[in-house]
């Protein structure tokens, strides 16, 4: 990433949450995916998107080398964020296809690039919403408290400064 830490989390948060909320790489017919690839390909117009080209579902699968390369525990953490979404109960549907029913429906400001800082290289995914009337993507991300403040930390970590090697220290 950049030297710079970014002026929110969702630089990090939505890849991780629409890798989380889109079929793994070798999946193949219907399945409980399906309105999460619809949502990726349609959510957010033309404004939205600005000048960025629109993700698509194997940009999405072909972003997972990047950023298994910046956190480690990468693959983990969709793993344990798609439990926490098929774990989703509410009146209006369970599973992923309820997270996607309840909080992925609405945008907020402009797309965010699928790799940090980088709108050209596998282009945009709608920026879910997370304006205080309707936190979806906060709401998602506390599916799995713990898992949220882990990712936090990790980010936080990118962007420490750098520690001052300390004198007469062994090299």
């Amino acid at each position: 990433p950049e030297s710079r830490a970014p002026r929110s989390g969702s630089a990090f948060y939505l890849p991780l949450i629409w890798t989380a909320l889109l079929p793994p790489e070798a999946s193949e017919g219907p399945s409980c995916f399906d309105q999460s690839v619809q949502q990726l390909n349609s959510l957010g117009d033309e404004k939205h998107f600005k000048w960025a080209r629109r993700a698509s579902l194997l940009d999405v699968w072909q972003a997972q080398v990047y950023w298994r390369q910046i956190f480690s525990g990468w693959d983990d953490w969709v793993t344990r964020l798609r439990v926490a979404m098929a774990a989703f109960e509410s009146p209006d549907g369970c599973g992923i296809e309820g997270v996607v029913k309840c909080h992925v429906q609405r945008v907020s400001v402009t797309a965010g690039a699928l790799v940090y800082g980088d709108l050209e290289i596998l282009g945009a995914l709608p920026h879910i919403s997370n304006a205080r009337k309707s936190p979806d993507q906060d709401a998602i991300l506390e599916l799995d408290l713990a898992l949220r403040l882990e990712i936090e930390a990790s980010v936080a970590t990118l962007f420490l400064p750098p520690v001052a090697p300390v004198a007469n220290a062994p090299t």
